[in-house]
């Protein structure tokens, strides 16, 4: 995978760059998605956003590796895939 696209989805089109909190912005993010993409398209299964969080978990993991390597340390402030994963999971069983 092209490296500037790993770099989007580790931070989550860059939300992982915000200054304050990333992880909180991301999940704020998320939930926004998910709360817009019911409106415009009726009722989301929760089936529906584990599916989704599958995917970006396996696209997450390699993602979250090449940013690790890249700023040379664990878990860095800027990767916010999982965050986002989490919150996809957990909004899930909320429908």
């Amino acid at each position: 995978m092209k490296k500037e696209f790993l770099r989007w989805l580790a931070t989550f089109g860059l939300i992982g760059f915000f200054p304050f909190a990333p992880g909180t912005a991301a999940s704020i993010v998320t939930v926004a998605i998910v709360w817009l993409i019911s409106l415009l398209a009726g009722p989301i299964g929760g089936w529906s956003l584990i599916a989704a969080a599958l995917g970006l978990f396996f696209l997450g993991v390699p993602a979250a590796r090449a940013m690790e390597a890249e700023l040379g340390r664990k878990d860095p402030r800027p990767v916010v895939i999982d965050e986002v994963v989490g919150q996809l999971i957990a909004l899930a069983f909320c429908l």
